[in-house]
């Protein structure tokens, strides 16, 4: 590992731990910080203490420890670091399906709709030319938080379910996602809610990865 690369990986994990740590703003000082592994508090902490724990073994400074290793996908292997993928959805109930994963834990963003304006007319007919407007601001503003997130990522996944429009409008922009990040993006469409476990998860990525 260069230096280059070292830097980027402590920015990286500093950066994670000041996200965690503004997440406390509100909270009070005195309060008791009482933390489940499902609080994206805890979910920070458990993703630097995870990136900063790989980081040491890869400079040789500990010995990797595999007691205890999850089974969950455990015949998987995945060909680029879980760290290193932005996940992309258009639901709070598919964000709120992968933050019930307890190791594989994934860099989300949710935009709230399909990433071109256009096809927003696709889901309401009827919506007014005056509104147009207002949902382009609404798409740029997702892609200035798109672009931020990418940063340091490998690897954008655009995760919809088969059958539900809205998701399908979101795969639709590959390209376009592609294009305005500068980043490789994969299509990952899963059968349902329920066929998407942290087991299926990663065997559905393991799968897209290593499509040509």
């Amino acid at each position: 590992m260069n230096i280059q690369k070292l830097q980027s990986e402590l920015a990286s994990i500093v950066g994670g731990l000041v996200e965690a740590k503004g997440k406390l703003q509100g909270e009070v000082p005195v309060a008791d910080a009482r933390l489940s592994e499902r609080d994206p508090v805890s979910r920070d902490l458990l993703r630097a203490h995870e990136r900063f724990k790989k980081l040491l073994v890869d400079l040789d400074l500990i010995i990797p420890d595999t007691r205890g290793t999850s089974t969950i996908g455990a015949s998987i292997n995945l060909e680029i670091d879980p760290d290193k993928i932005l996940v992309v959805t258009c639901r709070n109930a598919l964000k709120e399906k992968l933050d019930e994963y307890q190791n594989l834990i994934l860099d989300q963003v949710t935009t709230g709709g399909p990433l071109e304006a256009q096809y927003f007319r696709d889901i309401n007919p009827n919506m007014p030319d005056a509104a147009m407007a207002n949902i382009e601001k609404k798409v740029e503003k997702v892609f200035a938080q798109l672009l931020k997130k990418v940063q340091g990522k490998d690897l954008i996944v655009l995760l919809g379910i088969a059958g539900d429009k809205t998701d399908q409008l979101l795969l639709k922009s590959k390209d376009l996602v592609a294009e305005r990040t500068g980043k490789p993006v994969i299509v990952i469409e899963a059968d349902s809610m329920q066929r998407l476990s942290e087991a299926d998860m990663k065997t559905l990525l393991a799968r897209a990865i290593a499509s040509p």
